[in-house]
């Protein structure tokens, strides 16, 4: 039996997915603002915390790690603190002060090597997320097997906090693919 988290004032949305999925895309949208860099390349390095502030201001590592409790977790990961920044916006659209995301670095196969234990990081963030967006890209390379094998080992456990986004759909060129 898993603790019981305490309750908080927004809701934890924890985003996961391959690299160049949509993820920092999303945020960018729903936040109405410039937060997260975007591109084709890995552009999301690390973990990035957005949440509502006062002003415009951004947090690296130690600083983001002391000030917010529930993440003690995952910056107890040997390589995590060093790669975690908070960004905090003044936006108020779609209800942005009621969210806190988390964007998580973009997940790749083959020689990348991450500076922290990578799947371990997304397992214990996702204990204190009240919802995961798990990002596909049906452009790209879709069913990355590092991407795969994450969503299956959160599916064990929080699945019904999983929902799964279908992103860059817009841009299947061909009516036929998007229906076969």
């Amino acid at each position: 039996c898993s603790a019981v988290r305490p309750p908080t004032d927004r809701v934890t949305c924890l985003l996961v997915g391959n690299h160049s999925a949509g993820k920092s895309s999303f945020v960018n949208w729903y936040v109405g603002e410039h937060i997260q860099s975007t591109s084709v390349a890995m552009e999301t390095a690390g973990f990035t915390v957005v949440r509502k502030g006062k002003k415009r201001v951004e947090w690296r590592g130690k600083q983001t790690a002391s000030s917010f409790p529930h993440l003690e977790h995952v910056v107890s990961l040997p390589g995590v603190v060093e790669h975690m920044e908070t960004q905090f916006s003044t936006s108020t659209a779609r209800d942005f002060p009621m969210v806190e995301f988390i964007d998580t670095p973009g997940l790749v196969d083959g020689t990348v090597k991450y500076p922290f234990d990578i799947d371990e990081a997304i397992e214990r963030l996702a204990e204190h997320a009240s919802i995961v967006l798990v990002f596909m890209d049906p452009i790209g390379k879709a069913l990355v097997a590092r991407t795969m094998k994450v969503v299956e080992k959160l599916s064990t456990r929080h699945l019904a906090k999983m929902h799964f986004v279908l992103a860059k759909f817009d841009t299947v060129a061909n009516q036929n693919d998007r229906t076969n």
